[in-house]
């Protein structure tokens, strides 16, 4: 089971929004929360799934990368 939490204050709570059995079922949801730049993260079973991040993770996480592959 698939948990979809969002956040509607740029990243200081998130709440659950959706469940589902597949990822194909919130993947509609989740492309529309990345269109409007919300932040959101997935849980199955109770535990974070990071193989799914937002947009807004994906692109702090390679800014970071940047940042470290300089260093």
């Amino acid at each position: 089971m698939f948990t979809l939490f969002v956040s509607h204050d740029c990243g200081c709570s998130y709440f659950p929004e959706h469940t589902a059995e597949t990822l194909e079922e919130l993947r509609p949801r989740m492309d529309k929360l990345n269109v409007d730049m919300l932040r959101w993260y997935l849980e199955m079973d109770g535990k974070t799934y990071q193989e799914e991040v937002c947009n807004v993770h994906r692109d702090i996480l390679r800014f970071m990368e940047r940042v470290n592959s300089q260093v």
